[in-house]
């Protein structure tokens, strides 16, 4: 009530779903959910209150571990589900991780250090750090098979993301100091451009004034209007349609023609 849910993460045992709940004060938090009942088991907040998402549980079904955001840059953090106790696994920084996944005392996660997004691991107990993939598009979302012998993962291809499985053999994979790191830095042409560094200081700050949402006055708002077709050139459609800014109310009134049916509605 009052609140959202999102990014489900079913515990090993099947019996509890670990979410990250949203308040209308845009705090978030980690529950921990009964999967048959329902009912908030538990729920955490972190010291920092950061944005939280990305929650994967580890293999014994005691701790999650998801990403912590914060204006500082991005860290991993595992969260005892029984004390509320956090560790950081991945201390912050501005590098773009994402989608960790706990297995064993390794953790898997998305980055694009190299300049090109692939699966990277880090030993927990030692803390160094291995370039798992050396896709050359990009690859996400690293999935350990239960049994430890097969890798699956997202490959980026010119159709789209594929399904990739290789062996899961940490002595393949390549020593954090041995990847080259991106040369290129994307903002020096505007800094370049600017012909300073603190090209953010001039930017203009505003403050706007503050009021309570009302869903009666803002459910009607017109986003699309006249005549159009579908993507299939079955149906043609003609009048107006209408969204809230937050996608709860939808409403759409004109008249419809169905070309294969020969058929219209109002």
């Amino acid at each position: 009530h009052r609140s959202r849910y999102a990014g489900a993460a079913i515990s090993p045992d099947g019996c509890r779903v670990a979410t990250i709940e949203t308040d209308t004060s845009y705090r978030p938090r980690l529950v921990i959910l009964d999967y048959f009942s329902k009912k908030v088991v538990r729920s955490m907040e972190t010291p920092d209150q950061a944005l939280l998402s990305m929650p994967h549980w580890t293999s014994d079904g005691k701790s999650v571990v998801l990403l912590s955001t914060t204006a500082q840059g991005k860290r991993v953090l595992s969260i005892d589900t029984g004390s509320g106790s956090t560790t950081e696994l991945i201390p912050v920084s501005q590098e773009n991780i994402g989608y960790p996944v706990p297995f064993g005392h390794y953790l898997f996660y998305n980055s694009p250090y190299s300049g090109i997004d692939n699966i990277y691991a880090v030993d927990t107990s030692s803390g160094q750090k291995y370039q798992v993939t050396c896709s050359k598009y990009g690859a996400f979302n690293a999935a350990p098979s239960p049994d430890g012998r097969y890798l699956y993962y997202n490959d980026q291809s010119p159709d789209g993301l594929d399904v990739v499985r290789i062996p899961l053999n940490p002595s393949q994979w390549k020593p954090l100091e041995q990847v080259t790191k991106a040369s290129f830095n994307l903002y020096e042409h505007l800094v370049a451009q600017e012909q300073h560094e603190k090209i953010l200081d001039s930017i203009p700050a505003g403050v706007y004034p503050v009021a309570k949402y009302n869903r009666f006055k803002s459910m009607l708002n017109p986003h699309s209007w006249g005549p159009y077709t579908d993507y299939n050139l079955s149906n043609f459609f003609v009048g107006m349609t209408s969204q809230n800014i937050l996608s709860t109310t939808q409403l759409s009134a004109g008249y419809n023609y169905d070309l294969l049916e020969r058929a219209g509605s109002l």
